[in-house]
């Protein structure tokens, strides 16, 4: 589990994210992996906590990472857009 998220790299998400928020509430955002216990993720004000145990490694590439059925920087992606939303 831990490889996919050594591995995962946000740099170009902003410039990504900005194009589909515009003015969002929060200059930074901070995503963290933490092994919680039910939730899949929580978003604690510019917090994006993604459960440890929630990341699956692809078997046939180890370097990526999937959540549910996304691809994990899609998931991440997503999810910062809905901190940013609401």
């Amino acid at each position: 589990m831990a490889r996919p998220l050594k591995k995962v790299n946000l740099d170009d998400l902003p410039t990504a994210i900005n194009q589909t928020v515009a003015g969002g509430k929060y200059e930074e955002i901070e995503v963290r992996f933490s092994p919680l216990s039910t939730d899949e993720f929580v978003i604690n004000g510019n917090r994006l906590i993604i459960n440890f145990f929630s990341v699956r490694p692809d078997e046939a590439k180890p370097d990526k990472g999937y959540i549910g059925e996304l691809d994990l920087r899609q998931y991440i992606k997503s999810k910062i857009v809905e901190l940013l939303s609401n």
